[in-house]
């Protein structure tokens, strides 16, 4: 147990660490953002998408070692998934938290349901961004090339071409609200995520409503509007 308590300390430095690197990113972002610096934004943006995948996968590190959570056959069952994929070990670790949740006969679609919603923000919001990552860190900077390096891979070039590093930021937001949930999960089956799931899921709910609409654009205006609300009272 004490060496599970160290890799779990372990793996809050590094997050601690990330979390640095992340508002130093933001900072730089946003200045970026204001002056309209067009170029030095496509390259933050890309850098952003390497740092958030090293950050999502030290927090999911730090999840699945939680105090008090999963067994080591659960972690050892975990790793094993994770061995063939980051897909399926998040598969792996949802569903070893929710066997844990009581079940009501009378909502028999409940615990479904959950593990569908939560199944649906891993992808869209984890293993899709990834796929943009690993080109990226194998060079494909612009242009991204099928799993053989023999021709162009037209969709995921066109997801690098079109990102937007609003969005990007954003990625980080909603990774929060899942891990939110999912620690709940590992840590309080019986109790607390009963308790907190539909709450920690509204909110995210209502964030990707009001943020649906962002953009650089709307960023740019936000940014400048700050600045001169600043200047008034220099």
């Amino acid at each position: 147990m004490d060496d599970r308590i160290d890799l779990y300390r372990v793996h809050v430095q590094n997050v601690r660490a990330l979390n640095r690197a992340r508002k130093q990113m933001t900072l730089l972002v946003n200045d970026a953002i204001r002056r309209n610096n067009s170029a030095l934004i496509v390259t933050l943006t890309k850098s952003l998408v390497l740092l958030f995948s090293a950050w999502e996968e030290a927090n999911f590190a730090k999840l699945i070692y939680t105090p008090r959570g999963f067994s080591e056959n659960e972690l050892t069952q975990i790793k094993q998934a994770y061995s063939q994929s980051l897909e399926q070990a998040w598969d792996k670790c949802i569903d070893l938290g929710l066997r844990k949740v009581r079940s009501n006969p009378k909502r028999s679609s409940y615990i479904p349901n959950v593990q569908k919603r939560l199944s649906q923000i891993v992808q869209e919001y984890v293993i899709d961004p990834r796929i943009i990552r690993n080109k990226i860190a194998h060079g494909q900077w612009e242009i991204a090339l099928n799993r053989t390096n023999t021709a162009v891979n037209r969709e995921i070039t066109l997801s690098i071409q079109s990102l937007d590093v609003v969005i990007v930021l954003k990625w980080f937001r909603i990774f929060q609200y899942l891990s939110d949930i999912v620690e709940i999960l590992i840590e309080s089956p019986g109790c607390a995520f009963h308790r907190d799931y539909w709450v920690i899921l509204g909110e995210l709910e209502e964030y990707l409503e009001k943020t649906k609409s962002w953009s650089i654009v709307t960023k740019r205006k936000q940014l400048l509007r700050k600045s001169h609300r600043g200047s008034k009272y220099q």
